[in-house]
Protein backbone atom coordinates (compact mmCIF):
# COMPACT_ATOMS: atom_id res chain seq x y z
CA UNK A 1 0.00 0.00 0.00
CA UNK A 2 1.48 3.22 -1.15
CA UNK A 3 -0.84 5.24 1.99
CA UNK A 4 -1.57 8.46 -0.05
CA UNK A 5 -3.15 9.88 3.44
CA UNK A 6 -0.50 11.71 5.16
CA UNK A 7 -2.36 10.68 8.33
CA UNK A 8 -2.24 7.09 7.97
CA UNK A 9 1.78 7.35 6.46
CA UNK A 10 2.13 9.09 9.81
CA UNK A 11 1.46 6.22 12.01
CA UNK A 12 2.39 3.45 10.17
CA UNK A 13 5.82 5.35 9.80
CA UNK A 14 6.37 5.75 13.51
CA UNK A 15 4.89 2.57 14.01
CA UNK A 16 8.05 1.17 12.13
CA UNK A 17 10.77 3.74 13.62
CA UNK A 18 11.00 5.74 10.71
CA UNK A 19 12.04 8.83 10.16
CA UNK A 20 10.07 11.93 9.02
CA UNK A 21 11.72 11.98 5.07
CA UNK A 22 11.68 8.67 4.93
CA UNK A 23 7.41 8.73 6.01
CA UNK A 24 7.08 10.82 2.85
CA UNK A 25 8.59 8.31 0.68
CA UNK A 26 5.97 5.85 1.79
CA UNK A 27 3.47 7.64 -0.76
CA UNK A 28 5.84 7.20 -3.76
CA UNK A 29 6.73 3.09 -3.88
CA UNK A 30 6.05 1.46 -6.51
CA UNK A 31 4.01 -1.65 -6.62
CA UNK A 32 5.72 -4.48 -5.11
CA UNK A 33 8.08 -2.96 -3.15
CA UNK A 34 7.26 -2.96 0.93
CA UNK A 35 8.87 -1.06 4.28
CA UNK A 36 9.45 -4.42 6.10
CA UNK A 37 10.29 -3.90 10.26
CA UNK A 38 9.38 -6.09 12.77
CA UNK A 39 10.39 -5.58 16.55
CA UNK A 40 13.86 -5.46 18.07
CA UNK A 41 15.30 -4.64 14.89
CA UNK A 42 17.44 -1.09 14.27
CA UNK A 43 15.66 0.03 11.14
CA UNK A 44 13.22 -0.96 8.42
CA UNK A 45 13.97 -2.25 5.74
CA UNK A 46 12.82 -1.74 1.93
CA UNK A 47 12.31 -4.80 -0.35
CA UNK A 48 11.09 -5.34 -3.79
CA UNK A 49 9.21 -8.76 -4.74
CA UNK A 50 9.34 -9.99 -8.14
CA UNK A 51 5.83 -10.01 -9.75
CA UNK A 52 4.74 -13.88 -10.18
CA UNK A 53 5.73 -14.85 -13.06
CA UNK A 54 3.03 -17.85 -12.89
CA UNK A 55 -0.45 -17.87 -14.96
CA UNK A 56 -2.68 -15.44 -13.47
CA UNK A 57 -6.41 -16.26 -13.12
CA UNK A 58 -8.99 -13.71 -12.25
CA UNK A 59 -10.70 -14.13 -8.56
CA UNK A 60 -13.94 -16.16 -9.00
CA UNK A 61 -16.22 -16.32 -6.06
CA UNK A 62 -17.78 -19.87 -5.15
CA UNK A 63 -21.39 -19.70 -4.88
CA UNK A 64 -22.13 -20.78 -1.25
CA UNK A 65 -25.10 -22.75 -0.42
CA UNK A 66 -27.23 -20.08 1.82
CA UNK A 67 -30.64 -21.63 0.66
CA UNK A 68 -31.99 -23.51 4.24
CA UNK A 69 -33.02 -26.70 1.99
CA UNK A 70 -29.85 -26.75 0.61
CA UNK A 71 -28.50 -26.47 3.49
CA UNK A 72 -30.34 -28.83 5.37
CA UNK A 73 -30.40 -31.79 2.46
CA UNK A 74 -25.82 -31.19 3.17
CA UNK A 75 -26.24 -31.17 7.27
CA UNK A 76 -28.13 -34.80 6.81
CA UNK A 77 -25.86 -35.85 4.67
CA UNK A 78 -22.87 -35.43 7.13
CA UNK A 79 -24.52 -35.84 9.85
CA UNK A 80 -25.27 -39.21 9.08
CA UNK A 81 -21.92 -39.92 7.44
CA UNK A 82 -20.57 -38.66 10.78
CA UNK A 83 -22.92 -40.45 12.84
CA UNK A 84 -23.12 -44.15 10.71
CA UNK A 85 -20.51 -45.78 12.47
CA UNK A 86 -22.53 -45.46 16.07
CA UNK A 87 -25.77 -47.31 14.83
CA UNK A 88 -26.02 -51.14 14.37
CA UNK A 89 -27.88 -50.59 11.06
CA UNK A 90 -26.91 -49.52 7.60
CA UNK A 91 -26.68 -45.95 7.03
CA UNK A 92 -26.93 -44.43 3.50
CA UNK A 93 -25.50 -41.56 2.70
CA UNK A 94 -24.03 -39.72 -0.57
CA UNK A 95 -20.13 -38.94 0.47
CA UNK A 96 -19.64 -38.01 -3.12
CA UNK A 97 -22.42 -35.21 -2.84
CA UNK A 98 -20.78 -33.94 0.83
CA UNK A 99 -17.13 -33.84 -1.11
CA UNK A 100 -18.88 -31.55 -3.90
CA UNK A 101 -20.87 -29.51 -1.67
CA UNK A 102 -18.95 -29.05 1.56
CA UNK A 103 -16.77 -25.93 0.05
CA UNK A 104 -19.22 -24.54 -0.95
CA UNK A 105 -21.02 -24.19 2.19
CA UNK A 106 -20.22 -21.34 5.59
CA UNK A 107 -18.29 -23.73 7.35
CA UNK A 108 -15.91 -22.55 9.15
CA UNK A 109 -12.45 -24.00 7.44
CA UNK A 110 -11.24 -26.33 10.14
CA UNK A 111 -14.41 -28.37 10.03
CA UNK A 112 -14.63 -28.33 6.22
CA UNK A 113 -10.87 -29.92 6.79
CA UNK A 114 -12.10 -32.30 9.55
CA UNK A 115 -15.69 -33.24 7.45
CA UNK A 116 -13.17 -34.04 4.89
CA UNK A 117 -10.83 -35.97 6.20
CA UNK A 118 -13.09 -37.70 7.99
CA UNK A 119 -14.98 -38.56 4.63
CA UNK A 120 -11.41 -39.83 2.87
CA UNK A 121 -10.95 -42.12 6.56
CA UNK A 122 -14.03 -44.22 6.10
CA UNK A 123 -13.35 -44.83 2.31
CA UNK A 124 -10.14 -46.10 3.57
CA UNK A 125 -11.71 -48.26 6.30
CA UNK A 126 -9.11 -46.12 9.03
CA UNK A 127 -12.13 -43.94 10.60
CA UNK A 128 -11.43 -43.56 14.48
CA UNK A 129 -14.17 -41.20 15.38
CA UNK A 130 -17.03 -44.09 15.99
CA UNK A 131 -14.57 -45.34 18.83
CA UNK A 132 -16.18 -44.81 22.27
CA UNK A 133 -12.88 -42.55 23.29
CA UNK A 134 -13.39 -39.96 20.78
CA UNK A 135 -17.03 -39.98 21.30
CA UNK A 136 -16.61 -36.05 23.18
CA UNK A 137 -14.62 -35.68 19.31
CA UNK A 138 -17.35 -36.40 17.27
CA UNK A 139 -20.38 -34.97 19.49
CA UNK A 140 -18.12 -31.59 19.02
CA UNK A 141 -18.12 -32.16 15.13
CA UNK A 142 -21.88 -32.64 15.35
CA UNK A 143 -22.54 -29.13 17.74
CA UNK A 144 -20.46 -27.31 15.44
CA UNK A 145 -22.02 -28.68 12.24
CA UNK A 146 -25.91 -28.02 13.84
CA UNK A 147 -24.76 -24.25 15.29
CA UNK A 148 -26.09 -26.28 18.60
CA UNK A 149 -24.10 -25.20 21.42
CA UNK A 150 -25.88 -22.00 22.40
CA UNK A 151 -29.72 -23.29 21.55
CA UNK A 152 -28.61 -26.75 23.88
CA UNK A 153 -27.88 -24.45 27.05
CA UNK A 154 -31.61 -22.41 26.30
CA UNK A 155 -33.10 -26.07 25.70
CA UNK A 156 -31.94 -27.61 28.65
CA UNK A 157 -32.44 -24.49 31.44
CA UNK A 158 -36.52 -24.32 30.23
CA UNK A 159 -37.01 -28.13 30.09
CA UNK A 160 -39.30 -29.37 33.01
CA UNK A 161 -38.36 -33.16 33.29
CA UNK A 162 -36.24 -35.36 30.52
CA UNK A 163 -39.13 -35.91 28.13
CA UNK A 164 -40.06 -32.59 27.48
CA UNK A 165 -35.51 -32.44 26.33
CA UNK A 166 -35.95 -34.98 24.51
CA UNK A 167 -38.62 -33.32 22.58
CA UNK A 168 -37.24 -30.09 22.39
CA UNK A 169 -34.27 -31.53 21.33
CA UNK A 170 -35.53 -32.99 18.31
CA UNK A 171 -37.64 -30.11 17.35
CA UNK A 172 -34.11 -28.44 16.77
CA UNK A 173 -32.37 -31.18 15.52
CA UNK A 174 -35.02 -31.61 13.14
CA UNK A 175 -35.21 -28.04 11.87
CA UNK A 176 -31.33 -28.60 11.24
CA UNK A 177 -31.67 -32.25 9.26
CA UNK A 178 -33.80 -34.76 8.37
CA UNK A 179 -33.11 -38.01 9.91
CA UNK A 180 -34.95 -40.98 11.44
CA UNK A 181 -35.60 -41.54 14.88
CA UNK A 182 -32.56 -44.14 15.43
CA UNK A 183 -30.27 -41.66 14.05
CA UNK A 184 -32.28 -38.53 16.45
CA UNK A 185 -31.21 -40.46 19.34
CA UNK A 186 -27.58 -40.46 18.55
CA UNK A 187 -27.67 -36.74 17.82
CA UNK A 188 -29.22 -36.17 20.99
CA UNK A 189 -26.45 -37.89 22.50
CA UNK A 190 -23.88 -35.88 20.99
CA UNK A 191 -25.86 -32.63 22.20
CA UNK A 192 -25.79 -33.67 25.56
CA UNK A 193 -22.34 -35.29 25.86
CA UNK A 194 -21.28 -31.82 24.74
CA UNK A 195 -23.49 -29.92 26.68
CA UNK A 196 -21.91 -31.80 30.13
CA UNK A 197 -18.55 -31.89 28.36
CA UNK A 198 -16.02 -30.06 31.27
CA UNK A 199 -18.45 -28.77 33.82
CA UNK A 200 -19.27 -31.01 36.75
CA UNK A 201 -23.14 -29.92 37.17
CA UNK A 202 -23.74 -30.09 33.55
CA UNK A 203 -22.25 -33.51 33.46
CA UNK A 204 -24.08 -34.77 36.33
CA UNK A 205 -27.64 -33.50 34.07
CA UNK A 206 -26.00 -35.44 31.42
CA UNK A 207 -24.86 -38.81 32.77
CA UNK A 208 -28.73 -38.41 34.36
CA UNK A 209 -30.16 -38.06 30.94
CA UNK A 210 -28.42 -40.75 29.71
CA UNK A 211 -29.29 -43.30 32.32
CA UNK A 212 -33.06 -42.24 32.03
CA UNK A 213 -32.49 -42.81 28.06
CA UNK A 214 -31.16 -46.15 28.67
CA UNK A 215 -34.13 -46.96 31.07
CA UNK A 216 -36.63 -46.07 28.33
CA UNK A 217 -34.87 -48.44 25.75
CA UNK A 218 -34.80 -51.17 27.54
CA UNK A 219 -38.15 -50.99 28.65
Amino acid sequence: MRLPDGIDREISGKAASMKDYQIDEIAKLPTGVAVVYQNDWVAPVLCKVDMYSGKRVAFTRINEIGNHDEAKALNTEIVKMLISGRVNTSVNYNSDYILKNVQQYRFPTSLKIEIIQIADDISRGKCTIWNNENFCVLSNLVVELLSARICVEQIVSKANDFKELDAMLDRFISEKVSIEEKLMLVVRQCLMMQYGENNDSRRKIYNAWFIETKKQLLS
